[in-house]
């Protein structure tokens, strides 16, 4: 049983690898959050060019949404579709007011 378990799972991950990957996307996230909030304060009170500060907040909730969407398609839980649809929303919305500061 144990050989042929083995070859079935041949080349996919275990368990403990699929929590490694868990985890290292929540410390991932975590430190994308950091660095969004630390160009901000750079951009704003260094640089004096506010407008960057936007693309990073861009970034990150564009990451946010990748992750929450393609946690809905694999686990079908509708928390991780809405979270994922706001995530985007707020993506566009720094996109468009990153497009038009840089503009205007």
């Amino acid at each position: 049983i144990l050989k042929m378990s083995r070859k079935e799972n041949d080349g996919k991950p275990d368990e403990r690898e699929l929590n490694a990957l868990g985890k290292a996307s929540r410390v991932a996230m975590a430190v994308g959050l950091f660095f969004c909030v630390a160009l901000v304060l750079v951009c704003r009170y260094v640089l004096n060019c506010p407008e960057m500060a936007l693309a990073g907040w861009m970034i990150f909730f564009v990451m946010r949404a990748s992750n929450d969407i393609v946690l809905y398609a694999n686990l079908k839980e509708k928390s991780n579709l809405i979270y994922g649809i706001i995530s985007l929303i707020f993506a566009v919305a720094f996109a468009v007011a990153f497009v038009l500061k840089t503009k205007g």
